[in-house]
């Protein structure tokens, strides 16, 4: 098991979560654990199946919260998004094809490009590691539950060359998604596909005239798990081979608890002193960013 741990998702789960600086909030940390756990089960996944929908109007939020997902999990990236640091997105849907463009709230109206995702997760099996088992984590680090198995993402971004309403540009990615899924996504490839589409933008920019544009249109489909293009094949290979596995959820901004933490009540006084100096670095490092809500809620918990 502990083999397991240290090779899935490049060894995440032996890394602590960076909640200093904010262009790295709920990376990765540059720095794992000095030894792996010598004893952490492995047990089912309580993480239910389920799809989810996301949408930015910026290509780097969206490879940002990806990013975020791959080495800190859903739920994190979730939390950080309703912070609203760095990201546009949307809410979650049962089913692609039962979208509405009306459940979305806009935080502007124009953009010249916007991007689609569909997240589908496919859990297989959980494990928690004690807290006597961790050791040097840098920051925070999870003590909650991590969720193994597969997410398997298609994506659609819709560009054009001039500001364009957003509602006109979704409803051109919504109908290029529906299309994808009546023929059961048997276009989409790894490397992606690239059409052009004629759609009709209006609004206060064209003095609510109709004016016809044309928009780049690109699929892509991204895996967590075996580089597969067909999501029926892909939860059977991740239901069946657990080489394939990533980690995919690592509970939420509550479960990270401060290295500190583990170092406070250590039998050698070197270590208990050290916990006091990074307890202070860390504090000084982020006052500096208090005006972040999650990194000032992290800062209340600790004062």
């Amino acid at each position: 098991m502990k083999k397991l741990i240290a090779r899935i998702s490049g060894g995440t789960a032996l890394y602590g979560i960076s909640f200093i600086d904010p262009v790295r909030l709920g990376e990765k940390a540059t720095r794992p654990l000095l030894r792996q756990p010598v004893y952490c089960p492995l047990n089912l996944s309580e993480l239910p199946f389920k799809s989810t929908y996301h949408k930015f109007t910026s290509i780097d939020a969206n490879n940002q919260f990806q990013k975020i997902i791959q080495t800190s999990g859903y739920t994190v990236a979730a939390n950080l998004s309703t912070s609203h640091w760095g990201f546009h997105l949307g809410s979650e849907l049962n089913n692609i094809t039962k979208y509405s463009i009306e459940q979305y709230k806009q935080n502007s109206t124009l953009s010249a490009g916007i991007f689609l995702t569909d997240y589908s997760f496919i859990p297989t099996k959980s494990f928690r590691i004690p807290m006597e088992e961790m050791h040097n984590f840098n920051s925070h680090v999870s003590i909650g539950v991590h969720h193994l198995g597969g997410i398997y993402l298609r994506t659609i971004s819709v560009t054009t060359e001039s500001l364009s309403s957003i509602d006109e540009l979704e409803k051109t990615g919504v109908k290029h998604f529906n299309a994808s899924v009546g023929a059961g996504f048997q276009q989409y490839n790894i490397g992606g596909g690239i059409s052009i589409e004629s759609f009709q933008d209006t609004g206060e920019h064209t003095q609510n005239k109709q004016i016809q544009k044309q928009a780049q249109v690109k699929s892509h489909i991204k895996c967590y798990g075996p580089p597969c293009t067909n999501p029926n094949l892909f939860c059977q290979i991740i239901n069946t081979h657990s080489s394939t596995w990533h980690i995919i959820d690592r509970s939420d901004l509550k479960s990270l608890v401060p290295v500190w933490e583990l170092m406070k009540d250590h039998n050698d006084i070197y270590i208990r002193e050290a916990a006091k100096f990074i307890k202070h670095a860390w504090l000084e490092q982020a006052s500096k960013y208090s005006h972040i809500s999650v990194i000032n809620c992290k800062i209340e918990r600790i004062m």
